[in-house]
């Protein structure tokens, strides 16, 4: 939510001249590196304010679903055709722009996107009619405790790591039974984190922990 609204003041601050609406449901952590998920979300905007008049606005929303975070950009711009939809997120494709605009860019903002998105495990769909808007929709697992136990995340971990992600995060239990700061309850935890993460006690106590994978 703090990326979303950040990135929304900045292109605020740009001065377009879509209105730019935000929508956010109070939740939990997403698993992920802060430095991408912004670019996933700054190309999803832009491509929005490619595609949508001036008069036009760009509804960014942000709600849970499950495990999940949902993030929806959904925008009131040309649309496209099913055909346009199919090939969206290949490299070097470009939906045809509105009459009289330039057609502008590489063709390789959504196949980033998409890349991203499923290095965070995460997965991305458009649904869009003709004349009738855009809607990008994202979702990106909540980080939870329990989730951070299982081996899907353990394998992503290491994943982005190879990646050469930064990512910080808490682990408020470790499910073991044991306190954190036990030595048997920090073992419990080591079992299920890859070798690049460090972790260390939280120095404030109530039972939590801190661990971090950083760039080298």
């Amino acid at each position: 939510g703090q990326v979303i609204q950040e990135v929304k003041a900045s292109y605020e601050a740009l001065q377009v001249p879509q209105r730019l609406v935000a929508k956010l449901d109070p939740l939990g952590p997403v698993y992920g590196d802060r430095m991408r998920l912004t670019q996933v979300i700054e190309n999803l905007l832009t491509n929005g304010i490619k595609y949508t008049p001036p008069t036009g606005s760009i509804t960014l929303a942000l709600a849970g679903r499950g495990h999940s975070a949902e993030l929806t950009v959904s925008d009131t711009g040309v649309g496209m055709s099913k055909r346009e939809q199919q090939r969206l997120f290949e490299k070097f494709f470009r939906a045809k722009r509105p009459p009289g605009q330039e057609q502008r860019g590489t063709g390789l903002g959504l196949a980033i996107v998409k890349e991203l998105v499923h290095l965070h495990g995460g997965t991305i769909r458009v649904h869009s009619r003709p004349n009738r808007g855009t809607t990008f929709t994202v979702h990106l697992p909540l980080y939870t405790a329990s989730f951070a136990l299982t081996e899907e995340y353990r394998v992503m971990r290491e994943q982005a790591a190879r990646e050469g992600a930064s990512l910080f995060f808490q682990l408020l239990r470790a499910g073991s039974g044991a306190p954190l700061e036990d030595p048997e309850g920090m073992e419990h935890l080591r079992r299920y984190l890859s070798r690049e993460d460090r972790v260390m006690a939280n120095p404030r106590g109530g039972g939590a922990v801190i661990l971090s994978v950083t760039e080298g």
